[in-house]
């Protein structure tokens, strides 16, 4: 898995095409996949897109409120932020 954070919606779209690639329309109307430009991640091998299985137990673990347990950093310090449904992000820095 891999997660990228960007600051809006049109940034999040540029990044993934970017990384996970993209359909470029031909003058026919028809498309064709463009590969990523980083391989590793990109969704496009051999022309074509990659079928991908889902994995519902990974999903069901990010798609929750609550966070799961980590170890106590070394800097003594933790930032939580918070993002409600409009968009508003509040960003607190909490010692620990």
């Amino acid at each position: 898995m891999f997660i990228v954070v960007c600051n809006n919606t049109n940034v999040s779209n540029l990044v993934f095409r970017y990384i996970g690639g993209w359909d470029k329309e031909l003058p026919d109307e028809s498309t064709i996949p463009v590969p990523g430009q980083l391989a590793l991640f990109s969704n496009v091998v051999d022309g074509r897109w990659l079928a991908r299985e889902i994995d519902e137990t990974a999903w069901s673990a990010l798609y929750s409120t609550k966070s799961r347990p980590f170890d106590a950093p070394t800097t003594g310090k933790i930032a939580v932020k918070v993002i409600n449904h409009y968009g508003d992000e509040v960003l607190k820095v909490y010692t620990l």
